[in-house]
């Protein structure tokens, strides 16, 4: 198993997401959301330091969460892989050619992993009462993977506070 530090290559990953779909279809979206929550949980506790969750902690949310989609911004590659990571709004994401969505999903949003993680770690760091829900799939046939956060239905660019 690679360390921590260490990168895991694209190819395996996506291996194992098919993997858990092919073997577990009808527990994959639970075990695919807790692995998103547990990822997160490992990005806040080992990479952020104590100083700046305390800073994200103390600000207004909304400016908390622009801070941090810009940071999620800037290290995407460590979980969109080959996909396109783009910060539409300071709580709405977007993967392009995202390779862990699933082209055979269905109708359904697929990206369990992804809306967990992004839910988790604004969760921790910004606001406890973020929710985040796939707005569009590449999996479900869209163009792309988008994602929308959301504080008792505001969004964070709409909120001053």
């Amino acid at each position: 198993l690679p360390g921590p530090e260490d990168s895991v290559p694209e190819a395996r990953v996506v291996r194992l997401f098919d993997a858990v779909y092919t073997s577990w279809p009808e527990v994959a979206p639970d075990l695919l959301d807790r692995a998103g929550r547990v990822t997160a949980e490992m990005i806040v506790m080992q990479r952020v330091t104590a100083r700046a969750r305390l800073l994200l902690a103390n600000m207004p949310w909304s400016m908390a969460a622009w801070l941090l989609a810009r940071s999620v911004r800037q290290n995407s590659r460590a979980f969109s892989g080959s996909g396109i990571f783009s910060v539409q709004t300071a709580g709405s994401f977007v993967i392009f050619d995202n390779p862990l969505a699933r082209p055979e999903s269905g109708a359904a949003p697929s990206c369990h992993f992804h809306r967990a993680l992004f839910e988790h770690m604004f969760q921790r760091l910004v606001h406890r009462d973020f929710a985040c829900v796939e707005t569009e799939c590449r999996g479900a046939g869209g163009g792309c993977c988008a994602f929308r956060l959301t504080v008792g239905g505001a969004t964070p660019e709409a909120h001053p506070r």
